[in-house]
């Protein structure tokens, strides 16, 4: 009896939240296998701290030294990722519980954008699921940032815009544009271009859709409101550090790893609408096929001061060679199960994401971990567009291959949280050994000058958030400390003072008491 209400309760999951009417089982399977894959990847994030990256480690000892979420530059709601943590705090859980309640509730975005985009095309266009894939599981992967409002927002505007191009007309829609828009308009100045992009992508489906013309030029009014509302925000309350950063070097600084992965995603757009029957479309494809054996060849297997060696180009070899069994099999498999021959488009389809993603891996152990990547707003557009221009193509015929497509990039996506996970245990380990010992409570790096922090991986965490994350990583009590210059130990040793960052120092009796007694009213 018990099996058989098991059985039930299975069925009327599977039946009413992923599967559409009329759908064939291994499609839902497939989207739920992208989703429950991205789940996992998050759960590893959180539980090996990756939120921790720079930003998110400051965030994170703000938050639970003054029980209290942090939203920087008037960014309200950043405070709901992080609400699974402020409860943990202030209901007594010890540092390293509420350290994996704010991974949490910052990596489990990604798996939680990609249901809700799944749950908006899976009963008229779940064809249309690879794009969401596409930007969440894949271009997104270029930034080592959690914390990002950014980022976050360019996630979850996905399901609104997915809900633009199947429902205008509906009440759905509305209320998805009801829920979300003041999440996002209080996330990132440069929300603001994303309201832009979707009220200019509605103008154009207005002058193309003659049925639904009323519908987007609604739309389009709704956003370009929005857009011209969160511009005169951002003028009026853009705080200094905003103001301070450079275009160019917002948006267009990256390494060649992460840029090879970018023009990657623009090539698999592209491969997505092409025709495997047309000789043209098909040299094209092993062109690009080839020309991305070469770069994942060269970006895998060149040092630190960009010469080729010989024993790293046997290993980018065997690399490669892995790499495209891997994906060709994937490939095979999908063929069989669809009944349809094996193309050159799945082959280039399901190869290239494996080799720019084995590339995107190959950096953080010799070339450096990048923060985040601003130029990845540009390939959100162009999603977004392609997106569009296949909403009215009406793709169909190819929903086995493209869903197996997402599976795939999902258990990519897997592989690069796996071994940024690997990278930072690594980090964090010559972290923690480097703190002092219990009877010293504080270490410069004036006077220590520790050598793994000039080399990578470990010279990625040399930088202004270092001492909020040796902190965070610590499980024992009390805390021992690790600053950037010998006046700050000195503050710390005279003055009781600790400096978590360039400009903000806190009194160590409450970082103490957090620690110790935590969940306590700590009034001194």
């Amino acid at each position: 009896m018990a099996m058989f209400s098991k059985l039930r309760f299975h069925n009327l999951i599977c039946n009413n939240l992923f599967a559409p009417d009329g759908s064939s089982r291994i499609n839902t399977w497939l989207a739920s296998l992208a989703i429950i894959l991205t789940a996992v990847a998050g759960g590893i994030a959180a539980t090996n701290s990756l939120p921790l990256f720079q930003d998110g480690a400051y965030y994170f000892i703000k938050l639970y030294y003054f029980q209290e979420p942090l939203t920087p530059h008037f960014r309200h709601a950043a405070g709901l990722f992080q609400l699974p943590a402020l409860l943990g705090a202030t209901h007594g859980l010890a540092l390293p519980d509420v350290r994996l309640l704010f991974g949490l509730g910052y990596a489990l975005v990604p798996a939680l954008a990609l249901l809700l985009s799944w749950l908006v095309v899976r009963r008229d266009s779940p064809e249309l699921f690879i794009w969401p894939a596409l930007y969440i599981l894949f271009v997104n992967t270029v930034n080592f940032s959690w914390v990002s409002e950014l980022l976050i927002s360019l996630q979850l505007v996905l399901p609104l815009y997915l809900s633009v191009l199947l429902y205008p007309c509906s009440r759905k829609f509305w209320l998805a544009f009801l829920f979300t828009t003041p999440l996002l308009f209080t996330l990132h100045p440069l929300v603001a271009g994303e309201f832009f992009t979707l009220g200019m992508i509605s103008v154009g489906l207005a002058l193309l859709r003659k049925i639904e013309r009323k519908q987007y030029f609604q739309i389009s009014l709704a956003f370009t409101t929005l857009f011209l509302g969160k511009l005169g925000w951002s003028l009026l309350y853009t705080s200094r550090y905003e103001t301070s950063q450079s275009v160019s070097g917002y948006f267009f600084k990256t390494s060649p790893e992460n840029l090879f992965l970018l023009l990657a995603s623009s090539g698999i757009g592209l491969i997505l609408f092409m025709d495997s029957n047309s000789a043209l479309q098909r040299r094209l494809m092993w062109a690009g096929f080839a020309v991305a054996c070469a770069a994942f060849w060269y970006l895998t297997t060149k040092s630190s001061s960009g010469h080729v060696v010989i024993p790293g180009a046997i290993a980018g070899m065997i690399a490669l060679v892995v790499v495209l069994l891997l994906s060709l099999l994937i490939a095979f498999l999908t063929s069989r199960y669809s009944q349809m021959r094996l193309s050159s488009q799945q082959i280039t389809l399901f190869s290239l994401p494996t080799l720019a993603i084995g590339s995107l891996a190959s950096q953080y152990f010799e070339h450096g971990i990048v923060l985040k990547t601003g130029a990845t707003f540009f390939f959100f557009v162009m999603i977004l567009v392609l997106a569009a221009i296949d909403r009215m193509k009406r793709a169909r015929a190819l929903l086995p291959q493209r869903l197996a497509f997402a599976a795939w990039l999902a258990a990519l996506y897997l592989v690069v949280i796996f071994v940024k996970a690997v990278v930072w245990n690594i980090v964090g380990a010559n972290l923690i050994a480097s703190l002092p010992s219990q009877n010293d409570t504080c270490i410069d790096l004036e006077t220590t000058r520790p050598q793994w922090l000039s080399e990578y991986p470990g010279a990625a965490i040399n930088n202004w958030s270092l001492p909020s994350l040796a902190i965070a990583l610590q499980d024992s009590s009390p805390p021992r400390y690790l600053l950037k210059t010998t006046e700050d130990c000195k503050l710390l040793s005279e003055n009781s003072e600790l400096a978590l960052a360039p400009w903000e120092r806190i009194p160590v009796w409450l970082a103490n008491c957090r620690v110790e007694t935590p969940g306590t009213s700590c009034r001194q």
